[in-house]
C-alpha cells in the first residue's frame, strides 16, 4: 500500500503537468482572436439606451471586429457601415441575459447606454463574456495595485 501511495505521490505531478501543456494559456490576444471569430459569425450589435426591451437583434449584424490592446473596433451593416470603438477601460459592466451580451459605459463613435451583442446561443455569448471580462480585466487601470 504504501509503494502504491509512492507512486501516485510521484507520477502526479508529472500527469498535472501534462494536463497544464494541454490546456491553451489564456492571453488578450487569444481571447480577442475568439472573440473576433465569434462576432462575425452572425452575430447582431445595437445600441440601447433604456432597456434591451428597446432594440431588435436582427440587424445592424456585425461585419468585422479587430482588437488590439484595450480597444475592440466592430463594424456594423447597416444602411451606412458603422464603425463602433470599445475601450475596455471605460466599460463599467458586463451583463449577460441569455445570448445577449451588454456592455455598459461610454463606448465611443456610438449613442446610448449601452452596446448589446446578440449571440446565437446561451452557450457562446457566456464564452464570448468571459472573453471580454479576461479583456476587460487586464486593462483595469488599477489592477496593478491589488483593489
Amino acid at each position: 500500500m504504501t509503494k502504491l501511495l509512492a507512486l501516485i505521490v510521484t507520477i502526479l505531478p508529472c500527469l498535472m503537468s501534462v494536463v497544464a501543456i494541454a490546456q491553451p494559456r489564456r492571453t488578450v490576444e487569444s481571447a480577442y482572436e475568439f472573440l473576433a471569430s465569434a462576432l462575425t459569425n452572425g452575430v447582431a450589435g445595437s445600441l440601447a439606451t433604456d432597456s434591451f426591451t428597446e432594440h431588435s437583434p436582427v440587424v445592424p449584424a456585425v461585419i468585422a471586429a479587430q482588437g488590439n490592446g484595450c480597444q475592440l473596433v466592430v463594424r456594423l451593416r447597416e444602411p451606412s457601415d458603422r464603425t463602433v470603438r470599445i475601450d475596455w477601460s471605460r466599460v463599467s459592466e458586463i451583463k449577460i441575459t441569455g445570448p445577449e451580451v451588454a456592455l455598459w459605459g461610454t463606448v465611443e463613435d456610438a449613442t446610448g447606454d449601452a452596446f448589446i451583442f446578440f449571440f446565437p446561443s446561451e452557450a457562446i455569448a457566456e464564452r464570448a463574456a468571459n472573453a471580454i471580462k479576461f479583456i476587460k480585466d487586464s486593462c483595469d487601470p488599477g489592477k496593478g495595485t491589488g483593489f
